[in-house]
């Protein structure tokens, strides 16, 4: 059996809403040698990844606020995790379903905490640097409302799309809520703006592809919002 002193120090990410697994998958994976942040549902999972370099996510599916398998393709598409599925649902399909989204390994529940260890252990050996943000800024100025990417050249925007960005740069790391954005946009708390608020991301990203060649860093995050995936500046 593997033990601290034996297995490779590498970050963990636990996304668990069961408050007694979460915390004993925390404290046996410690003693193991692993560092532990465990969060508690999808929307901390958000939060909480750009905050510190992550070389595992282990995910549960069944959380309060998003699907985990959610989790799993953001995951898959804008980091380089290693990605470990922790599911009460043991059907094939839901195991299918959990490796299209891009898991490296699925386990179910109960799972045993050295077949845990060992995964992590044989995973985070093959590991690679974790890189969710870009490490130039982005720049927004608030003048003359121009986005400069980090080699200076500059893109106009338009009123809706400064709004945006500027309230994107105001929680740099996480992702912005539609509720949060309907409000800043439409003066609006709640969803009936929600098709405005798609058409001017949807034209924002568009026209910006149209005018650059290149795509915005702007993802939608499913069931929460969306996130300016680079550092953003407000200048």
């Amino acid at each position: 059996m593997e033990n601290a002193t034996t297995s490779p120090l590498c970050n963990i990410l636990l996304v668990e809403d069961e408050a007694s697994l979460r915390d004993t998958i925390a404290e046996a994976l410690a003693i193991y040698g692993f560092p532990v942040t465990a969060v508690s549902s999808g929307l901390d999972f958000y939060q909480t990844l750009t905050r510190e370099r992550y070389a595992v996510a282990i995910i549960d599916l069944g959380l309060p606020d998003l699907d985990g398998s959610d989790l799993v393709a953001y995951l898959r598409q804008n980091t380089t995790l290693k990605i470990i599925i922790v599911s009460a649902r043991p059907e094939v399909a839901d195991r299918v379903k959990g490796y299209y989204a891009g898991a490296d390994l699925y386990l179910v529940k109960p799972v045993h905490i050295e077949e845990l260890a060992a995964a992590i252990h044989s995973l985070s050996r093959r590991r690679t640097e974790v890189t969710v943000t870009a490490t130039d800024s982005w720049r927004l100025e608030s003048r003359s409302w121009r986005l400069l990417r980090p080699n200076g050249i500059a893109f106009r925007l338009n009123p809706k799309e400064y709004q945006l960005l500027a309230e994107m740069a105001a929680t740099p790391g996480a992702p912005v809520t539609r509720a949060t954005l309907l409000k800043t946009l439409y003066d609006q708390d709640h969803y009936a703006g929600s098709r405005a608020l798609d058409y001017v991301i949807f034209r924002f990203r568009s026209r910006y592809r149209e005018e650059t060649g290149s795509d915005l860093p702007l993802v939608t995050i499913p069931g929460v919002g969306f996130q300016f995936v680079a550092s953003l500046l407000v200048i």
